[in-house]
C-alpha cells in the first residue's frame, strides 16, 4: 500500500513538473505563425459560420493536405476561450499532459513501474516535447494517438480482442489525419501485424479501424476526384527518381538531440546508436520487449529507406521513433548497467532539465522574432483598427 502511495505521489510530481513548464508565462510568450493564423481562421469559421472542413493545411513539401483533425482539435478550446487565440497553446497543453498519462499508464502496463517513472520524467522534461506541449502544430499533437495506438497493439497481442484490433486500426487512421508522418508508422505496423499475427481476418479488422480513421481524407477523395492521392503519389513519384539523399541525414542527429538529449548532439548521437546496439544485440526474456524491439526495427528500416528517398525530411518525422525510445531507455539501462544504469538516466533527466530551464524565457513558436508575443500582436492589431476608424 504504501509503495502504491508513493508511486501516486511521485506520478503527481512528474505531472505537476511537466505542467509548470509548459504553461510559464503561457500568456505572454505564447506566439503563432503563419500556419497557426491560417488553422485558425478555419477554427473561427467552423465555430460561428458552421462551415466543417474535410482537409487540413497544404503540406510545406507537395501540393496535398494534411488531415482535418488537428483542426477539430482546437475547436473545443476556442468555442470555450471565446475564440482567443490563447486557446492554441492551451489546447497544445491539454495534448501533452493526456499524452503524458498515456505513455506513463503504458510503461505501467506493459514494461514496468521503473519504466513508467523515468519515461514520464523524459517525457515531462525534454526540451522539445516541452515546446511541443504549449505550441500548436500538426504534428505536436501526434504524440496522443501515436501513443494510443501502442497500448491498443499490446493490448491486441495480449488479449486477442477484436475491438483492440479495430481500436488499434482507428488510432493509426486517426493519427494519419493529423499528420502523414504517420504513414511510415502505419506501414511499418501493418508489416509487424503480418508476420507477428498471421491472422488475416484480425487485420482485416484493423485495416477497417484504419479506414473509419482515415474517413474524412477517404471522403474529400471521392468528392474530389482523388486530388490529394494524386499529389501524394506524384510527390513520391518525384522522389522515387533522386538519388539517395545523405543531407536527410541530420534528421536523425537533430531529433535524437533535441527529443532525447536536451539539444546535445554528441550525446544525441551516442544515445541513437547505443540505444540501437543494445536493442541488436539484447536477448530479452519479456514477450513485450521482444515484440517492441521487433517494431522499432521494422520502423527503423522503413524510416531509414524515407529518409533517404525523400526530398524533404525532418527530425519531427520520426516522432514515433523518439517516443519509442523515450520508453525504452530506462529500460535497456537498467537491464544492461544495473546501478550504472540509474546514474546514466538520472543524468540524462537533468540534462534534459537544465536544457529546457535555459530556453524556458524563448517565444512559444517558430520564425518569429524575439519578444514579438501574442500579446504585443493583439496590441498591433487593436491600434491599427483604431487608426482605421
Amino acid at each position: 500500500m504504501l509503495k502504491l502511495l508513493n508511486f501516486h505521489l511521485i506520478f503527481i510530481l512528474i505531472f505537476l513538473l511537466a505542467l509548470v513548464l509548459r504553461v510559464y508565462r503561457i500568456d505572454v510568450l505564447t506566439t503563432f505563425g503563419r500556419d497557426q493564423g491560417i488553422d485558425f481562421l478555419v477554427v473561427l469559421d467552423i465555430i460561428e459560420n458552421h462551415n466543417l472542413t474535410l482537409i487540413g493545411i497544404k503540406t510545406s513539401i507537395g501540393e496535398f493536405f494534411q488531415g482535418p483533425n488537428y483542426i477539430y482539435m482546437l475547436v473545443p478550446a476556442f468555442f470555450i476561450f471565446g475564440l482567443h487565440p490563447i486557446a492554441g497553446a492551451y489546447t497544445a497543453v491539454f495534448v501533452s499532459l493526456l499524452s503524458l498519462i498515456l505513455l506513463i499508464f503504458f510503461c505501467l502496463n506493459f514494461i514496468g513501474k521503473r519504466a513508467a517513472i523515468f519515461s514520464g520524467l523524459i517525457f515531462a522534461l525534454s526540451p522539445e516535447l516541452v515546446v511541443f506541449g504549449n505550441t500548436p502544430l500538426y504534428q505536436n499533437f501526434l504524440p496522443l494517438p501515436l501513443l494510443l495506438s501502442l497500448i491498443f497493439l499490446f493490448k491486441s497481442l495480449n488479449s486477442n480482442r477484436l475491438i483492440h484490433f479495430f481500436a488499434l486500426g482507428f488510432m493509426i487512421g486517426f493519427a494519419i489525419e493529423i499528420h502523414f508522418l504517420a504513414i511510415t508508422y502505419a506501414l511499418s505496423l501493418f508489416i509487424f501485424l503480418i508476420f507477428k499475427i498471421k491472422n488475416y481476418f484480425k487485420i482485416g479488422i484493423f485495416i477497417l479501424g484504419c479506414f473509419f480513421g482515415f474517413l474524412p481524407t477517404i471522403t474529400f477523395e471521392l468528392r474530389n476526384q482523388f486530388f490529394n492521392t494524386n499529389a501524394y503519389f506524384s510527390y513520391i513519384k518525384q522522389s522515387g527518381t533522386k538519388q539517395f539523399n545523405l543531407d536527410n541525414l541530420d534528421a536523425w542527429i537533430k531529433g535524437a538531440s533535441d527529443f532525447l538529449a536536451g539539444n546535445n548532439e554528441v550525446i544525441g548521437i551516442l544515445l541513437l546508436l547505443s540505444m540501437i546496439f543494445i536493442l541488436t544485440v539484447n536477448k530479452f526474456k519479456d514477450t513485450n520487449l521482444l515484440n517492441l524491439r521487433s517494431f522499432t526495427f521494422i520502423y527503423l528500416f522503413i524510416s531509414i529507406v524515407a529518409s533517404l528517398k525523400l526530398n524533404s525530411f525532418q527530425d519531427h518525422y520520426l516522432l514515433p521513433l523518439w517516443i519509442i525510445l523515450i520508453i525504452l531507455i530506462p529500460t535497456l539501462l537498467f537491464i544492461n548497467f544495473k546501478r550504472l544504469g540509474y546514474f546514466l538516466i538520472s543524468t540524462l533527466i537533468a540534462i534534459n532539465l537544465v536544457s529546457t530551464l535555459s530556453n524556458l524565457n524563448n517565444n512559444h513558436g517558430y520564425d518569429m522574432p524575439k519578444g514579438w508575443s501574442l500579446q504585443k500582436i493583439q496590441s498591433t492589431a487593436k491600434l491599427i483598427q483604431s487608426d482605421l476608424f
